[in-house]
């Protein structure tokens, strides 16, 4: 993600929006490992946009982490999300491609960093949006804390943002609480119990066996 220092992720009650810098953990906080490094040009005093989200989640990482990486679902319980399509999916991976459309906008993004259960970051970009995208994970003794952030750059997202500010907060904000619902289900479908819609994949019926005729 590069070696730029970047937003330092602060602790806050369920739901809230935290906006916070530093690299020194007190009670409550997350630690130095949750600290963001942004690559220079997506740092948050220098991007175009950056929105901060996070949520305490009474469930394990592990189930959280299920569900986040299952890109190809995320159209299931993430209404901001359409027609996610990975190369080599369902799930994402280190280094996976995949396409999807979200805020009304086709993107190619590439999973940049991999860490199961613990961070989790892409690229996103489009004529006029350039974007990186971070999922931090934090096992607390209730269940997890999940941050996501965001920074762009690029006209459009400059745009897009002036019209409508806090939209991108607020759709983030309904999927980490779409998350949270999931996790708490269980797990998702085995691969190949679905199709990228949700529903379980139906096999043609055999067609009967016409007798040989000698």
């Amino acid at each position: 993600m590069g070696k730029v220092p970047g937003q330092a992720l602060r602790g806050g009650r369920s739901g809230r929006v935290v906006r916070g810098r530093g690299t020194s953990a007190r009670r409550g906080e997350p630690g130095d490992s949750m600290l963001i490094e942004w690559p220079d040009r997506y740092a948050p005093r220098r991007a175009g946009v950056h929105v901060h989200n996070e949520l305490e989640m009474p469930v394990p990482p592990e189930a959280v982490w299920a569900w986040l990486i299952r890109a190809e679902l995320w159209p299931t319980w993430y209404s901001n999300s359409r027609k996610v399509e990975v190369e080599g999916g369902p799930d994402l991976s280190l280094g996976s491609s995949f396409r999807w459309t979200t805020f009304g906008i086709r993107l190619r993004s590439r999973v940049k960093e991999f860490v199961p259960c613990g961070r989790l970051a892409w690229s996103a970009d489009a004529a006029g949006v350039h974007a990186i995208h971070v999922w931090l994970i934090e096992r607390r003794p209730t269940g997890c804390f999940v941050v996501t952030e965001e920074s762009q750059n690029g006209g459009l997202a400059r745009l897009s943002n002036l019209l409508r500010p806090g939209n991108i907060s607020r759709h983030h904000q309904d999927w980490l609480e779409g998350l949270l619902r999931k996790a708490k289900g269980g797990p998702p479908p085995a691969i190949g119990d679905h199709t990228p819609t949700g529903r379980r994949a139906i096999e043609p019926s055999p067609q009967p066996a016409r007798p040989s005729r000698e």
